[in-house]
């Protein structure tokens, strides 16, 4: 009875309600902290590029002046390999900087997504402390006794080889260590983005004995974004396609 009595009440304040009243009631819903616009935060992506690499600094840019069109700000924070997949697979971030165009088919369970944009290229390579050896294509590093690495978080490797495969291989947790494993001769050769590598050897000294002995495959990289930013999606790649060299950047 109570509850039909304060409907009734409801109703005719609202009836007597002038023009003037009828906009500020609608105001205070479109302003009412439980709205859309007034929740909407600002995205935050993880990147695996180094803070202090200009690449970092590109990418930020692009990203940043792509969700401003949009009338979105923008946060990119840096995270290694693996734990950037961590926080993309927890739904912690709203999304990554540059994945391999595969990556979304190897993590079945992300909420992340793919923007259709080629936001950068590189290569799989191998570096070996053997100057002697020359790898072209994966199948050359099994079945053999090479002493062989890789980074911890690099989704491609699943794709290449199986899990029997892999389970042979050293998986190493940080590229720095991967590096230091390498020049001590723990491992024979290391298998990784040659990004990833080209960024740890600009701030390290892992002696004169480390060599690029050779490239697997190209890998064509691109932007992933978390499901719950799927209504921006066309937009969102339109402005980074605005915004992108063609064929993308260089990760080298």
């Amino acid at each position: 009875m109570e509850q039909e009595s304060e409907n009734k009440q409801l109703k005719n304040r609202l009836s007597n309600l002038s023009p003037t009243g009828w906009l500020w009631l609608t105001l205070s819903f479109i302003c009412s902290p439980g709205s859309y616009a007034d929740n909407a935060s600002n995205p935050v992506f993880v990147c695996w590029v180094a803070q202090d690499l200009p690449l970092f600094g590109e990418l930020n840019r692009i990203y940043s002046d792509a969700f401003a069109a949009l009338g979105y700000g923008f946060e990119m924070v840096h995270q290694p390999p693996a734990r950037a997949s961590a926080s993309a697979l927890s739904g912690n971030v709203d999304g990554e900087c540059v994945r391999s165009a595969q990556y979304g088919a190897l993590m079945k369970d992300s909420p992340m997504v793919r923007l259709d944009v080629l936001i950068a290229h590189t290569e799989l390579v191998v570096w070996s402390h053997r100057q002697d050896l020359e790898f072209t294509n994966p199948n050359q590093l099994t079945g053999r006794d090479y002493r062989v690495g890789y980074l911890r978080g690099t989704a491609i490797m699943s794709l290449i080889w199986p899990k029997e495969v892999l389970a042979l291989m050293e998986e190493i947790h940080s590229t720095d260590l991967a590096l230091k494993m390498l020049a001590a001769k723990r491992i024979d050769v290391l298998v990784a983005p040659s990004a990833i590598i080209d960024q740890q050897l600009r701030r390290g000294n892992y002696g004169k004995d480390l060599h690029q002995v050779g490239s697997l495959m190209k890998l064509e990289a691109y932007p992933y974004i978390h499901k719950r930013w799927q209504p921006l999606l066309p937009t969102l790649t339109e402005e980074l396609q605005k915004r992108v060299p063609a064929g993308g950047l260089s990760l080298q």
